[in-house]
């Protein structure tokens, strides 16, 4: 009897001790204890269509922008047209979505063509397969003179065939790719996602920016869903102004409309703010945010009418470079709004350059941009 209980003593003890695993064993965490311990994946990057603003020294343009070129997938394609590059921080980040199989094509105006962050940007990119990056003197889709001026590339955009969970997005801006435009700027920017149509006319105009010959017919307006774009340079000099005609179709009955626009002069400047005055003589209002240079014709004649002004230029290190103008007004079914945004300045070399104007529709843009143009306003 002794030596069976002993027996089934010593057999309890053998299963006890391989229970448990000698020290240099780690026993395998359970099903649950791996679950609860694994690090949460990280969110997908979600973009969206909305308005983006910047003031001086916020950075937020130049956020977005990065965020979707860290996001852009291999094999994906990355347009830009830019006015002036010389962020070398935009340059890197450039380099590093074509070292990750992105395709970067960037095409920057003259003013660029010597600057060192667009230098490097030019020979890193060459070294990557179909990834390339050019300078135009003058106007891409024009001729080296319109009107008997020199001509440019002005426009300002960025556009992304897929960056995070979404495909076919478009960014236009005020913005340069510069330390300045960081530092010194309020600036706008408006993201549209999931327009194919929209991202398709700015492929093929950056098709014919590349290829650097004059058009006979340059001037293209086109309309993607609640959204339309209008790209320059002008037909002819004697082409009807599209910023006229696009004041002269506002209804002025219970009408407001508002207007940041950091360069407004000369003869063309002029005629635009003579189509206001008879706005304002029709009933409506007109606020308007200046910044330099804005011409004393051009304020004479706004006043004058009932206008009200405000400059936004409060030094050479802290002004307004923005370019849009907003109208709402009364109609059929209640209030009409609109939104005019892009890279164009209102004085007549704009007329021969490439440029782009984003028209938006949609009630939430316009309610965006007002709240910034008043921020704006009441800003010291």
């Amino acid at each position: 009897m002794i030596t069976r209980a002993l027996g089934a003593a010593f057999l309890v003890l053998l299963g006890l001790l391989a229970a448990v695993p000698p020290p240099h064993v780690v026993a395998a965490p359970s099903r649950t204890t791996a679950l609860t311990a694994a690090a949460p994946a990280a969110a997908p990057y979600v973009p969206t269509t909305r308005a983006v603003f910047s003031k001086p020294g916020q950075r937020r343009i130049s956020a977005l922008v990065t965020t979707n070129l860290r996001h852009a997938q291999p094999r994906s394609t990355v347009r830009v047209v830019m006015w002036k590059l010389s962020s070398w921080a935009l340059a890197r980040e450039l380099v590093a979505a074509s070292r990750r199989g992105v395709r970067v094509q960037v095409l920057v105006g003259g003013i660029s063509c010597r600057e060192p962050a667009y230098r490097l940007l030019r020979r890193d990119l060459a070294r990557a397969s179909r990834s390339t990056a050019d300078c135009s003197y003058r106007s891409a889709r024009g001729g080296r003179t319109f009107a008997g001026q020199e001509t440019g590339l002005h426009q300002k955009s960025w556009t992304f065939t897929r960056t995070g969970t979404g495909r076919w997005v478009v960014v236009v801006t005020s913005a340069n790719a510069t330390p300045m435009a960081d530092a010194f700027q309020y600036n706008d920017a408006y993201q549209v996602v999931g327009n194919r149509a929209l991202h398709e006319r700015f492929r093929e105009v950056f098709d014919q920016q590349r290829r650097d010959r004059p058009l006979t017919r340059p001037f293209r307006t086109h309309r993607a869903g609640d959204t339309t774009v209008a790209f320059s340079p002008w037909n002819s000099a004697s082409m009807s102004d599209p910023v006229v005609s696009r004041i002269r179709a506002i209804p002025p009955r219970g009408a407001v409309i508002r207007i940041a626009k950091s360069n407004w002069q000369d003869a063309r400047g002029v005629a635009i703010a003579r189509a206001l005055v008879r706005k304002l003589e029709a009933g409506a209002r007109v606020r308007v945010l200046t910044s330099r240079p804005f011409a004393r014709s051009v304020r004479t004649l706004l006043v004058g009418a009932g206008a009200r002004l405000e400059t936004a230029y409060f030094s050479s290190r802290r002004y307004h470079h923005l370019k849009f103008m907003t109208a709402e007004h009364d109609g059929p079914s209640g209030r009409q709004t609109r939104v005019w945004t892009g890279s164009e300045n209102w004085w007549g070399p704009s007329r021969g350059h490439d440029e782009l104007v984003l028209g938006l529709t949609a009630p939430s843009a316009h309610r965006a941009y007002v709240r910034f143009f008043d921020d704006v306003w009441d800003d010291r």
